[in-house]
């Protein structure tokens, strides 16, 4: 998803930058409105998704839930706890990684 880099700031000019998030989806939702069906997605964040030396993301826990745009989900990702550590299997991000 695009966001605002000075969102914090409210007197700057918008300038939006691509930041990747993680979330597990609870449930989708599908709606109609003006004869147009719409789809939510209730999804539960990763909270601080930090990158180690190697390249793998991680997170300790999730944190708040929203409602957003199904069409906002770009890929589907696992995760997997070891310990008090979940950890994230994005076959996207670990292609890239290789390229490089």
């Amino acid at each position: 998803m695009y966001v605002d880099k000075w969102a914090n700031f409210p007197k700057r000019t918008p300038e939006f930058i691509p930041k990747t998030f993680f979330g597990n989806v609870k449930y989708y939702l599908f709606y109609e409105f003006e004869q147009e069906m719409h789809m939510l997605a209730y999804i539960q964040w990763a909270a601080n998704v930090k990158e180690d030396n190697v390249g793998l993301l991680s997170f300790l826990e999730y944190g708040s839930h929203e409602f957003i745009d199904a069409h906002a989900i770009d890929r589907c990702i696992g995760f997997f706890k070891i310990n008090r550590i979940y950890y994230i299997v994005d076959k996207e991000f670990t292609d890239n990684c290789d390229e490089s």
